[in-house]
């Protein structure tokens, strides 16, 4: 058995973080653990992003987490998963976030290609849409009047997640910036990065750049740039966007794919209200929510509750002879097979190999992003989906595995990595 994993069959967290009771545990990696869990006394299922303890000493590591916390809480819009609570007990730093049945899109979109399907067109263009909703909510966020824009930095399929009702959520805000605090580090995916961000100069349009990565992800099969290392990342950075090798895709995708790709911000889409304006314009654009689930059952599985373990923790309260006592409906449905289980998104630096010399937990290869093409025949639109109702937005084109840190370019790739930056007063 390696280090990795021992990692994620061993948890090791407080049976109590606080009011909350980790019940089932999901995942592990560099940075600490993820749980399905609930608030002692109320049975709702939550999702609790445990720190490890080493790295809840550390003053960067510490900042960095109520930077998380703090800003995932002050995002309220129904595409972007709540952050519901922070705290930290018995030397844990942890984050509550609200349980969504669903994988990434990037599993998704795998699970699909593995039985030779690929996501219709119409639904393309409903989950882009979806996360450049979310994203014009972070840009334009404001505080007592005055602007206070976050900056995800991180978009990617990995952090894209479909439930099985067929929702779409942008998810994981842990290197996510307010725009007035940037400083010159450089964050990011490497196949994903936009230029001007891998040289530490983040700003919305590098959220662009990555939404429309997600999208050319949807339609080609792949990332729209291979690379596994920041030096092959420096030889092509400034590359023009990618063609596609399929036919079938509407303009007005085409449009907002090859556009958000460009490198120079000049010649790229300069905000989300120009990315919607684009995609609105599109007469096959459409509520996908239905046809996702659909998909959803057909190739990840059934749909789950979360509440099975709270219901298991309840009786063992009983057992145990604790006067505690938690609220359960009745007529629970049964587990769902283990082919079935729910899969909650596990941060890209979550899944680092602890034991790699020299690494920081940041640095990771995104190399959970299926490489297959998906077949390049036509799909069109389900033609009696209901059609996506927007406010109409004024258009004006400006001419303009995880999750790595990287040196900006030009720096040598042995620079230090991840030091701690002070945080500016919110």
């Amino acid at each position: 058995m390696t280090d990795r994993d021992a990692m994620q069959v061993e948890p090791s967290v407080p049976r109590e973080l606080g009011q909350y009771r980790p019940l089932e545990f999901i995942g592990s990696g560099g940075m600490g653990e993820v749980w399905l869990a609930n608030k002692q006394g109320l049975a709702k299922p939550c999702v609790l992003k445990i720190l490890r303890p080493r790295l809840a000493l550390d003053d960067g590591y510490r900042r960095r987490f109520f930077r998380e916390a703090q800003i995932g809480a002050s995002l309220r819009h129904g595409r972007i998963v709540p952050m519901q609570d922070f705290g930290e007990a018995h030397g844990h730093l942890y984050l509550v976030m609200e349980f969504v049945d669903g994988i990434d899109l990037a599993r998704f979109c795998r699970a699909l290609a593995d039985e030779g399907e690929r996501l219709p067109l119409a639904a393309v263009g409903y989950v882009i849409g979806e996360v450049f909703e979310a994203l014009r909510h972070a840009h334009n966020r404001t505080v007592a009047g005055k602007p206070r824009g976050v900056i995800h930095r991180d978009v990617t399929p990995s952090n894209v997640l479909i439930s099985s009702e067929g929702e779409v959520f942008l998810t994981d805000f842990g290197i996510a910036r307010y725009e007035a605090d940037l400083s010159d580090e450089a964050f990011g995916t490497l196949k994903y990065i936009a230029p001007e961000q891998a040289r530490g100069e983040a700003c919305f349009e590098s959220d662009i750049y990555g939404a429309a990565g997600v999208l050319h992800f949807m339609l080609a099969g792949e990332a729209p740039r291979e690379v596994t290392s920041v030096g092959e990342l420096q030889r092509i950075l400034d590359a023009p966007p990618p063609g596609l090798s399929r036919e079938d895709v509407p303009a007005a995708l085409e449009k907002l794919r090859s556009m958000g790709l460009e490198p120079a911000l000049e010649r790229r889409i300069a905000t989300a209200d120009d990315a919607l304006t684009l995609i609105d314009a599109w007469p096959g654009y459409r509520k996908g929510t239905r046809v996702l689930s659909e998909l959803y059952r057909r190739f990840v599985g059934k749909p789950r509750s979360g509440m099975t373990k709270i219901e298991e923790a309840a009786e063992a309260l009983l057992d145990d002879g604790e006067t505690r006592s938690v609220e359960v409906p009745q007529g629970l449905p049964a587990a769902p097979p283990e082919s079935a289980r729910m899969t909650v998104k596990i941060s890209r630096e979550q899944e680092l190999e602890a034991g790699e010399p020299g690494a920081s937990p940041w640095l990771h290869p995104d190399d959970e992003v299926p490489t297959q093409r998906f077949d390049p025949a036509s799909t069109g639109p389900e033609p009696n989906a209901p059609l996506v109702q927007r406010r109409r937005r004024r258009f004006a084109l400006d001419p303009s595995a995880g999750v790595r840190h990287l040196p900006a370019v030009g720096e040598s790739e042995a620079a230090e990595a991840d030091t701690p930056e002070e945080e500016s007063p919110s």
